[in-house]
């Protein structure tokens, strides 16, 4: 007998009814944490609450980074300032945490979302 997943279901619905105000945009978590176990949680929990919470489409996983003491956002699309300015709302930061830098490369995603050793998972 197959055991069916609920968060699983979430996110498939999520995904298949996403494509709103950020639709076709590409979002990047990355670690900062300084622990790769606990960020790589901090980040799949932030995936999956933007995704099945905010419905945004697009939410990848980046790498660990250098340990950051603060979440930070970058902005690499203009454009998407709405949605970095959402983004930080939606996670409890100062619209100051927003940073815009140069789009390294035009397969960059349009904001990476840093967690830091300061980040909690909204709703906890």
């Amino acid at each position: 007998m197959l055991a069916w997943d609920p968060v699983n279901a979430q996110q498939i619905i999520a995904q298949a009814f996403a494509g709103g105000k950020y639709g076709d945009s590409i979002v990047e978590i990355q670690n900062g944490t300084g622990s790769p176990a606990q960020g790589e949680e901090l980040a799949r929990g932030l995936g999956r609450y933007l995704q099945i919470t905010r419905r945004l489409p697009t939410v990848e996983l980046g790498l660990d980074v250098v340990q950051q003491p603060t979440t930070s956002i970058i902005l690499y699309t203009e454009d998407r300032r709405p949605m970095a300015v959402d983004i930080a709302k939606w996670l409890n930061l100062p619209e100051s945490a927003v940073k815009t830098a140069p789009k390294p490369s035009s397969t960059a995603p349009d904001v990476v979302i840093i967690i830091g050793k300061d980040f909690k998972l909204p709703g906890t």
